[in-house]
């Protein structure tokens, strides 16, 4: 009995994982880590839902500032547990006869979460700032010899400066961020200039150039330098429910792929973190559908007789080339009939919305209040502007 009941609690045990993670077919026994290999790409290669590799690892939230560092060459092994497949790292190791003295591997050489090369220059600048904050946002005037263009080493002036942060980006804003549902302006993007330093407060402050991605002009905006440290993403579900739609994609696209990324339309104020993962379905699309399709015939537009009833017809008859019935009217083939009366132009269509289909995920890597940068971790097809983005 106590056999049994051991079965019937793993049985059950695997079923609730099963429910969680579950493997995809052709998962392997092992892997061999490689230069260039992230940890969601490692899972992907184990587990249907890569984002859920947390729980392939047994990770979990609070180890995100103590992470399980792997390195290229370690050989990571599927195993089974009663709680369900786990994946296990087993460092390579090269045996010697004598004593081998080797350097502690440094954490920067550890494989990462995500590509962090296609998000670094995302996580270092301003992205967006509301409009509240840029009409109060300090304004550069200018340099002392009226230059309009300025660059690196330029004493430049500004006002507005009335707390000193002493370090500052330089920005321009760039075009305006709706709510599609709305219409409503959510925010604006923000052109990353360069960075300044205060030499002097006042009314003009006095400013040194200390870096540019651009030309520096007059009406360029200051924005306090934030300092942004490494972060290292555990990809999870959000704590609530949340729908929006990508509303930009980086480089003015209307489309965007692997490790692109995307702004959507849902932020801070919303309940997203960094770390959390949304699915993006795209809509499905509309098919017409004529009511009358059974009821369509062709008819001899002189004599005024049905010749036969079919789905679409057309006819030399002037102005009626194409026709369904008006509703109530009935017809019988080789009978005569008044057309204008019995039939018109104006076929009424129905629609019928097919099922919104999953194309990829978004893992959600900065946000501000009411938007957010996704980068698109894995897509089937091609993900579009006004796409929707929900819970995994």
């Amino acid at each position: 009995m106590r056999k049994l009941a051991l079965i019937a609690l793993l049985a059950a045990s695997f079923a609730a994982a099963a429910d969680t993670v579950q493997l995809r077919a052709d998962a392997p026994d092992r892997h061999v880590v490689v230069k260039g290999d992230t940890l969601w790409d490692i899972s992907a290669k184990f587990l249907k839902s890569p984002w859920k590799w947390p729980e392939l690892w047994q990770y979990n939230k609070a180890e995100i500032k103590n992470p399980h560092w792997i390195y290229p060459g370690d050989v990571i092994y599927l195993i089974m547990t009663p709680q369900g497949p786990r994946l296990s790292v087993v460092a390579t190791v090269k045996l010697s006869p004598t004593i081998h003295a080797e350097a502690i591997p440094d954490a920067k050489e550890a494989i990462p979460t995500i590509p962090y090369a296609a998000i670094e220059g995302f996580l270092q600048h301003p992205l967006v700032a509301s409009v509240s904050m840029l009409a109060t946002a300090p304004v550069l005037v200018g340099s002392a010899d009226e230059r309009t263009l300025m660059s690196l080493g330029d004493r430049v002036y500004a006002t507005g400066i009335l707390i000193d942060s002493g370090k500052w980006n330089i920005v321009r804003v760039g075009k305006a961020l709706k709510d599609p549902d709305s219409g409503q302006e959510i925010a604006r993007e923000l052109a990353y200039v360069g960075d300044a330093k205060t030499l002097t407060t006042g009314a003009p402050s006095t400013l040194s150039i200390t870096s540019v991605d651009r030309e520096v002009q007059a009406g360029d905006l200051l924005i306090p330098v934030s300092e942004t440290g490494a972060v290292d993403f555990i990809p999870r579900a959000p704590d609530k429910q949340i729908e929006g739609k990508i509303i930009s994609a980086y480089g003015g696209s209307q489309s965007a792929g692997k490790y692109w990324t995307v702004i959507i339309n849902r932020g801070r104020t919303d309940g997203l973190e960094q770390g959390h993962v949304l699915a993006v379905y795209e809509s499905g699309r509309a098919v017409g559908h004529d009511p009358n399709a059974s009821k369509l015939a062709s008819y001899s537009p002189k004599s005024g007789y049905i010749d036969s009833n079919k789905e679409r017809v057309s006819s030399d008859w002037s102005g009626l080339d194409i026709a369904c019935l008006k509703p109530g009217k009935q017809v019988t083939a080789g009978e005569p009939v008044d057309t204008k009366d019995a039939f018109t132009t104006d076929c009424r269509q129905e629609y019928v919305k097919l099922p919104d289909q999953q194309v990829g995920h978004i893992l959600i890597y900065r946000v501000f209040d009411r938007v957010a940068y996704g980068l698109v971790m894995d897509s089937a097809s091609p993900i579009y502007l006004l796409d929707t983005v929900k819970n995994p």
